[in-house]
């Protein structure tokens, strides 16, 4: 009996052919990617360069007393279609913008404090992969002024804190794994009030840091922009510090309005510390005070939530700088400038069209990566039209002599 060889049905045959493509495809993706983080490394700084005696400095622990332990995510997903398919959606932070934002915060904090603050970054994958990702050798392994990025502590989520009412389409009807992040901060936050370790500060990772005045609290504390006056967005939850009475307060707001069937805030953390900031105008409690300077290092003070504009009027703060709008660069590029000449130093027209030195400056995913990322040292901060704010926001990041 003569063999005959089987002929595949044309849809078997299709199948293969369709699986080969989408192979090939995910290849190419994913070399791309690779080539460009390849690419974007060559273009930042040279870990090379000439280190000072500041440069030493700058790489000496904080102590307790000079700066808190910051807190944050850095939660990115490579844009390439097998994680689109994963996740069915793209991400906000791939892997490679995630590194460069974390050096940026890093840098600025460090900067800012004049010492290697600790900040713990928990992220959506193993520690030591983390780390790999992150801070990788080369230059990624510096930070701006080419210090090393020792104070940098890797967690994983814990990824039962996504499972919170902004990850329930049931209770709230825009509810997305993001959103759910986004309120996973709290949680996230109260790991280190039940360790019993010193009260951290929350940062978000597109957020930077120009002055430690903006984290010189040690009391529970929020960035108000309507002082209570206006419950929607008077505040962000880009930068916050809250103790263990202030943060079930929080908790027991949400139960309130879940059990009540009434509407949650859009943006979850935010739009809570909004509601107990307008309830403190309205019935006079005390949830909300203003920061005195004797308040700082006050025990009875440990049950409040203070507006740290309150105590630093002629301050900006988080969305300040962009007249509190998205931090577009075209809303920065006219309002940033030097600070009556002192190196490294930053100021911008406030709300009210008053000069005010930037203590720190926030921005979202997009608007970050258009005024941070899509530029090398070479042209960074070129978006700012004043010469003298250039040159502030180029000592600050990228000239580690200078002692500031």
């Amino acid at each position: 009996m003569k063999f005959q060889k089987r002929r595949r049905p044309f849809f078997e045959k299709f199948s293969l052919v369709l699986f080969a493509v989408i192979i090939f495809i995910i290849i190419i993706c994913n070399v791309k990617q690779m080539y460009q983080q390849l690419s974007s490394s060559v273009v930042e700084m040279d870990p090379g360069f000439i280190r000072s005696s500041y440069t030493q400095v700058l790489e000496t622990p904080c102590t307790k007393d000079e700066a808190p332990i910051f807190v944050t995510f850095a939660v990115s997903v490579d844009n390439s279609i097998w994680d689109r398919i994963k996740l069915k959606r793209r991400g906000r932070w791939s892997s490679d913008d995630g590194a460069r934002a974390l050096r940026i915060l890093y840098s600025s904090l460090v900067r800012s404090h004049g010492c290697s603050v600790q900040l713990h970054v928990h992220s959506n994958m193993p520690p030591e992969i983390a780390r790999n990702v992150y801070i990788r050798n080369g230059p990624r392994g510096y930070s701006t002024m080419g210090t090393q990025m020792n104070g940098i502590v890797f967690h994983e989520v814990n990824k039962t804190y996504w499972n919170n009412p902004y990850n329930d389409m049931k209770i709230v009807p825009h509810a997305s794994k993001w959103f759910a992040l986004s309120r996973a901060k709290l949680d996230t936050f109260e790991e280190y009030l039940i360790d019993g370790g010193p009260q951290p500060v929350w940062i978000d990772l597109d957020t930077v840091v120009f002055d430690r005045l903006a984290v010189n609290s040690t009391v529970p504390w929020v960035f108000g922009y309507q002082h209570g006056n206006k419950t929607r967005n008077d505040a962000y939850g880009d930068m916050f510090s809250l103790d263990t009475e202030t943060l079930q307060e929080v908790r027991r707001l949400e139960n309130e309005l879940i059990n009540e069937n009434k509407t949650l805030p859009t943006y979850d953390l935010q739009g809570y510390f909004s509601i107990l900031m307008e309830r403190q105008q309205k019935e006079a409690s005390s949830y909300l005070h203003p920061v005195s300077p004797s308040s700082f290092n006050n025990s009875h003070a440990a049950s409040l939530l203070h507006v740290v504009q309150e105590d630093s009027p002629n301050f900006a703060f988080g969305f300040d700088c962009s007249a509190d709008l998205h931090p577009e660069p075209r809303y920065l590029k006219d309002r940033v400038r030097r600070w009556n000449g002192e190196k490294g130093r930053l100021m911008c027209k406030n709300l009210r069209g008053e000069d005010t030195k930037v203590a720190s400056m926030s921005f979202t995913a997009p608007t970050y990566k258009s005024f941070f990322l899509e530029s090398n040292e070479d042209t960074a901060f070129d978006v700012i039209v004043d010469e003298g704010g250039r040159n502030a926001l180029n000592e600050f990041f990228y000239k580690s002599s200078i002692a500031i």
